[in-house]
């Protein structure tokens, strides 16, 4: 008799949990088809002074923001920034492609949630972010998220996500511009 008890409580055992990971499934299959995603641009003119011949230059940044979001909650911000640096000379492009390799792109890539990576050609510098917002926990990048796309750290849902509107409403003020 025992032995049919142990028997049949393996059986159910493993009947739980291949229910408890169809389950699962289920919720990532839904989460995956509900999902959807909106981009926005900007560009902007800014100016910095070169390191090597002491003059100011005028810089071209172009912006590119997607949004990755179920349900009206964002899961997931993907940023692209390209900076026009032709008007610097080349040693200053260069260590400030190694300076931000190094205390910008290699720091934020030990965090959870990050996913930030950095390259060159010729005088621009190209730099490509993703935040999994429920994955961060970090203060720090909370901050520059914020500085960056808008995200305020106090309107976080409780599971991490972000409400799609007031990151649609930061960007709109920051001057970004959905793209169709």
């Amino acid at each position: 008799m025992k032995k049919i008890f142990y028997i049949v409580g393996f059986i159910m055992s493993i009947a739980l949990v291949g229910c408890s990971s169809n389950t699962s499934e289920n919720i990532d299959n839904e989460k995956q088809n509900n999902t959807e995603s909106v981009t926005y641009v900007m560009t902007e003119e800014s100016e910095d002074i070169d390191s090597e011949t002491n003059e100011w230059f005028d810089i071209t940044n172009k912006y590119q923001l997607s949004i990755i979001f179920v349900n009206d909650s964002v899961h997931e911000v993907q940023m692209k920034s390209e900076y026009d640096y032709s008007k610097a000379s080349t040693t200053y492009v260069n260590e400030l492609y190694e300076d931000n390799k190094t205390t910008l792109v290699d720091e934020y890539n030990k965090n959870s949630g990050v996913k930030m990576s950095i390259s060159q050609d010729d005088k621009n510098i190209i730099l490509e972010s993703a935040y999994e917002l429920q994955e961060i926990d970090n203060a720090t990048i909370k901050d520059y998220i914020h500085i960056n796309c808008g995200l305020d750290p106090e309107k976080y849902n409780d599971d991490g996500t972000y409400p799609l509107s007031d990151l649609e409403k930061a960007l709109e003020e920051k001057g970004f511009t959905k793209k169709s």
